[in-house]
């Protein structure tokens, strides 16, 4: 009996670890069908801010200060992709991240 209650656990674990949607850089590009100039450019941007991120955790700051520098680095590039893709893909762009 107590291997089949394991059994179904672990079976409702899987089921709703598969029925989250993991969100990737490729999925955005591909659900706002970009063109591959702007691709490569928000590629860029994406890529500098991978690398700050980067920086940031290896500081090995509390929590609560790197939730803040986090924040900081968002808000120094939403201006960039915003630039980049305009004011209505900008808002597409947001939405799909949101989801």
């Amino acid at each position: 009996m107590k291997k089949i209650v394991t059994l179904l656990f672990v079976l409702f674990l899987s089921l709703s670890v598969n029925a989250q949607q993991k969100k990737s850089f490729d999925d955005a590009v591909k659900t706002l069908n970009l063109p591959k100039e702007t691709v490569s450019k928000l590629q860029e941007v994406n890529t500098e801010r991978n690398v700050k991120a980067k920086e940031i955790v290896a500081m090995k700051l509390n929590k609560e200060d790197q939730k803040t520098k986090m924040r900081e680095l968002a808000k120094a590039t939403y201006p960039k992709i915003s630039g980049i893709l305009g004011k209505a893909k900008t808002k597409e762009w947001s939405a799909y991240w949101r989801k």
